[in-house]
């Protein structure tokens, strides 16, 4: 027992001393430091970084340049050395007869000496280009929003040296901050007031949903969202794709490191479940009806009831054609995607090749869509496969 009262006893008086000890210890460090940088010659501190002194032939006057390392004693040892070699080189004349493998040898971390002559933008290009035959057209589209998302903070048509991690995770943390929900539900909160103090509470409670649609919809050409920021989700999808293009890059010789290499997966959006009530549900019938209202192009309000009943993929819809359609067996065979380019191909695994069962409604859709475009001519049309394979085939489309 007194044992064990001494062993406690010790261990807080050591750990008392602690702090003192810590600080012995940085001012015998600063001593060892401020020692180091007195017995070099030509090194010292400037702007938190060490730089040499030395002395070029066709400059009247010694030059400063600066290493961009921090002061630790190593350091300033290896500012030394390289000090000394920068002075046997000029006498060697490499300064003279090949000034730029002078500037690249003993100062590798200066950004001019980084320049790349290609910028960020032209990587991309020669990503996609290289890489036509292995990436479909989403992950194509994937690439180029991801290109627009550096352009958008000034970095697509920057030297690739310039697209650093501390950049890189700068416009994320500034991207990830809002989102459009966000910036919408604020703009609704303006539009609320705005109708209140013109109208009066009272006649606004009166007002007919579909008037109070109409000025919404003036409301918000009159104010377009400026939208600068996206979810966790979209962001980590950006980095991802410029991962992959670096990796391009660096295997290609433009730069040493991926500078997306040191970047961690953003947390998650937590904001909308704090507003979540509920799971997420279907349209109700209330719900799908106020979308119809808004739509006023009949064959438009047709294929979004379309989609409502059938659930399928706005791309299936748009490929589907009447040879598709089973009507006796009310189901639709589903085995082609039109994507955002405008190309018609597959369904991207075996799994998307699907029969949907056709509900009343959906049925009755189709056969007001057969009144408007079954009679007329077939379309000549080319499947897009992987790898630029192309089908041509006649097709007859919804």
């Amino acid at each position: 027992m007194k044992n064990s009262v001494v062993s406690i006893a010790v261990a807080r008086s050591i750990k008392s001393l602690e702090p003192k000890i810590q600080k012995v210890d940085q001012v015998f460090q600063l001593t060892k430091l401020q020692k180091a940088l007195k017995e070099a010659k030509g090194v010292e501190v400037h702007g938190g970084k060490l730089r040499i002194r030395f002395k070029l032939p066709d400059k009247p006057n010694y030059s400063w340049k600066s290493l961009r390392t921090t002061p630790t004693v190593n350091n300033v040892k290896h500012a030394v050395t390289t000090r000394e070699n920068v002075i046997n080189d000029i006498a060697n004349k490499l300064y003279e007869n090949d000034p730029d493998t002078f500037w690249k040898k003993h100062f590798p971390l200066d950004p001019s000496n980084l320049k790349t002559s290609i910028t960020v933008e032209d990587v991309f290009n020669e990503y996609n280009e290289a890489k036509i035959n292995y990436i479909s057209d989403s992950k194509s589209d994937k690439i180029k929003t991801s290109l627009n998302w550096l352009n958008h903070y000034d970095l697509a048509h920057k030297d690739l040296s310039e697209l650093t991690t501390e950049k890189l995770e700068k416009i994320r943390q500034t991207t990830v901050k809002h989102t459009k929900d966000q910036l919408e539900e604020q703009r609704e909160q303006v539009f609320v007031s705005k109708l209140i103090n013109e109208y009066g509470e009272p006649f606004v409670r009166l007002m007919d949903e579909r008037e109070i649609n109409k000025l919404r919809a003036a409301f918000e050409k009159e104010n377009p969202l400026k939208f600068m920021g996206c979810t966790a989700s979209t962001v980590n999808e950006y980095t991802k794709s410029v991962k992959q293009v670096m990796d391009f890059a660096v295997k290609q010789g433009h730069i040493k490191e991926n500078p997306a290499n040191g970047l961690d997966r953003l947390a998650p959006d937590t904001i909308k479940l704090i507003q979540m009530k509920a799971k997420v549900k279907p349209f109700s019938q209330q719900e799908l009806d106020s979308l119809l209202n808004v739509i006023h192009v009949p064959s438009i309000k047709l294929m979004v009831m379309f989609l409502a009943w059938t659930g399928l993929r706005h791309g299936e819809l748009k490929a589907l054609a009447w040879e598709d359609v089973d009507f006796e067996n009310r189901t639709i065979h589903v085995k082609y995607n039109l994507t955002r380019k405008g190309n018609l191909k597959t369904v991207k695994t075996p799994a998307g090749i699907r029969e949907v069962e056709l509900l009343p409604v959906a049925l009755d859709i189709l056969k007001q869509l057969k009144e408007l475009s079954f009679d007329l001519p077939p379309v000549k049309d080319v499947i897009h496969a992987n790898n630029q394979k192309l089908r041509s085939f006649v097709d007859e489309f919804c």
